[in-house]
Order: structure tokens, then sequence, then C-alpha cells
């Protein structure tokens, strides 16, 4: 089989395979663990690995045999803008809902990708086997490898071009966003965010949008400078496409799967009303600090707010309003106020005088000491060992 190693082709080929084989591993797991998030990151994936063999094989020689190959490079559809959006707007809201379902009604987000697969199926249909190996045409162009069609296709490039790019804006928009409302979802349901915050999904859009950006800087100079940029201008883009390759499928498949089974996100909830009198709030209220106070059930680092409700006897939206009408803090704040004072008690306590203050943070709740830091500042405007030293000059 035809392929040049070069420097150029070489160094492409470990991207493309990587991209391959975390597709094929990513693919497997979804399939074998029901991570429907998985297949998502294995599409995308799939589709920058695809993206980048095009300059591979183009610098590998096939571009360039006159023969076969050439034909392959001018009919396989390598770019699939019209996938990208639709697979990082999935794979974001599968992996912060463990009850997501992709629906019949879905199937429409990939609806213009595939229309594309059709396009260039009918042009590849046409020029090589319906006019060149049923009727014996030779092919007119470039060394007899292409087509007319195919040709055709190159003065529409720049209209699809903007058209996938705004279609790719409008999903990362939309994911941002929703990707906003889920920070606020964490913190009004979980007293333990470090793992579900998934700072991965923040740095999986910085990734993506930068995939974008640096392909729209090149596409922009090659079209406004006097001479177009060379295919070695271009490879540098390709080459930055693979690390991103890299980074995307090493972080996805390494992400804490444990973190995943609890979240429930739902960027548009069905709202749930909570109408009770003042006297009812007030009660609810009661019910809710004495039960903190007595039962101490921020003392589970795992402790959300389903699990508060359970315990009380009320549902998660009753409690929810109390804690954020009545108590005047989200469900995180109020959580690690308790824990806060539990450590602050503790540390003057010589039955704790054996532990070291994140021992004492740990036994008070927290699991996580970047966690325990910040809120500690937050509601004590000292670091621990400020207030410990404060404390024992007192």
């Amino acid at each position: 089989m035809l392929f040049e190693f070069n420097r150029y082709s070489s160094l492409l080929l470990p991207f493309f395979i990587q991209g391959v084989l975390f597709f094929f591993l990513l693919m497997m797991r979804g399939i074998r663990e029901g991570k429907i998030h998985d297949r998502f990151l294995a599409g995308l994936i799939i589709i920058y690995a695809i993206r980048v063999s095009s300059w591979m094989l183009g610098f590998g020689g096939w571009y360039d045999s006159h023969d076969a190959y050439s034909t392959f490079m001018f009919y396989f559809p390598f770019d699939h803008w019209f996938f990208i959006g639709p697979f990082v707007y999935f794979y974001f809201r599968s992996l912060t809902n463990s009850q997501f379902k992709f629906k019949k009604r879905d199937f429409w987000h990939f609806v213009p990708g595939i229309v594309m697969i059709i396009y260039n199926f009918i042009l590849f249909f046409v020029d090589v086997i319906l006019l060149h190996w049923w009727q014996g045409q030779e092919f007119p162009l470039h060394f007899g490898t292409k087509g007319n069609l195919a040709d055709g296709i190159e003065p529409i490039g720049s209209i699809l071009f903007t058209l996938s790019h705004l279609f790719i804006l409008y999903y990362f928009i939309r994911t941002a966003l929703e990707y906003q409302t889920y920070r606020q979802y964490i913190i009004q349901h979980f007293s333990k965010t470090d793992q579900i915050s998934f700072s991965w999904l923040k740095y999986f859009l910085y990734a993506v949008v930068l995939g974008q950006s640096i392909w729209i800087v090149f596409k922009v100079v090659d079209m406004a400078s006097p001479n177009s940029l060379s295919y070695v201008d271009m490879w540098y883009s390709f080459f930055l496409w693979g690390l991103i390759i890299y980074y995307l499928s090493i972080n996805g498949y390494n992400i804490d799967q444990t973190a995943f089974y609890k979240l429930r996100f739902n960027p548009r909830p069905q709202k749930e009303d909570f109408n009770a009198e003042a006297n009812e709030e007030t009660k609810i209220k009661e019910i809710l600090l004495e039960h903190l106070e007595k039962q101490k059930p921020y003392l589970n680092p795992e402790l959300s707010l389903p699990e508060l409700a359970r315990q009380i006897g009320y549902s998660t939206a009753q409690i929810s309003g109390i804690i954020n009408k009545e108590v005047g803090k989200n469900f995180n704040e109020l959580i690690n106020t308790y824990r806060i004072q539990a450590v602050k008690e503790r540390l003057g306590d010589p039955n704790f005088s054996h532990l070291s203050i994140l021992g004492i943070a740990f036994e008070s709740g927290f699991n996580s000491k970047a966690t325990f830091n910040r809120s500690f500042k937050q509601f004590t405007q000292q670091t621990p060992s400020e207030f410990l030293k404060s404390k024992q000059k007192r």
C-alpha cells in the first residue's frame, strides 16, 4: 500500500492512530457499560482523526500518485463539520445526566451531517461508478483522476464552510449556556462538588472551541492573503488538531466514572410549585435546622439535596425552596456552613488534638483539601492555620 514516510506524514500518523484507537476503546466501553456519553465522544474524536488523515495521506503521496489513491482523496468526505456541534452538545447532555436517553427527535440534529455524506456519495456514484466504471469515460481532471462533479463542489466550499461554522457556533453557545446552568444545579443539589463539577467539561469545551478557532484563523488568512497558504502552511493547523485529539481522547477516557451515576441535570426541568403558607414555611425551616443540629447529616461527605429531603420527609422542591427563601443560602453553602462550624469547634476540642487540621476537616464532612480551604476562607475570612493561631493566642 502506498504511503511515503516523511516529516509531514509521519508526524500526523500517530494522531490518526490515536484517534482511531480511542474511537474503538470509547465505543466498546460505551456499548459494554451503557455509557452513551462515551459513544458521543468517540464520534467527535473519529471526526477529528478523519480530518487529520486528509493531510496525512496527502503528504503520504496519495494526492500526487495520479491513480486510484488520488481519486479516493477527491471523493472521500474528510470534513464532517455538521457533526461536530451535535456531538459536543449531546456529549455534555449525556455526561451530566445519567438517565439521558437519545430520542427519535434528537436524530434531527444530525440530519445536516448525514445530508452532506449523501451528497458526497452522489458525487462519487455519478463521477466514478456511473460515468467512469460503467460508461468507460476517462476522468477529465487532475491527470485523469478527478471528475467534473467533484471539481464543481469547490466554488461552493466557502458557502458550506460559513454555514457549517454557524451551525457549530450555535451548538457551542447552547452548550456553554447550559454549562452555566449546570454549575448552578450542582451547588443547589450537592454538598460535595469537586468530582461532579467536572472541570473536565470546562476544558473539553475550551479544547473544541480552540480546534475550530485554529481552523477559522488559517482559513481566513488563506482567503485574505494575496497568495493562498501552501499545503505546508496549512499542515500546521492539522498538527494542532492532532494535539487536541490526544487531549480529548486521553482525558475523556480517564474521567472519573464513579461521579457520573448521581447526576440528573436537565437544563429545562419541570418546575415544582412550592406555595406553602408562611407558618408552614417556618415549620419546615425549623424541622430542617433541628435535623441539621441534632442528626448532623452534613458529616456525610456524599450528602445531597434529595437525600436530605428524604430524611426530613419533604420533597426536594420544598426543601430547596426553604433553603433559598427562608435561610437565604443555596444547599452547598448551607451544608458547608455547618461543616465549617464543626471544624471550628473541634479545633479547640482536646478529643481531636491528635488530628491535623485537614484530618478534622475530613471528620467534619469535607473530603477535599481544596474545597475545605476555599470554604473556610469564604466563611471566616481566614485560612485554617490563621484561625488556629488566633484561637491559640486567645
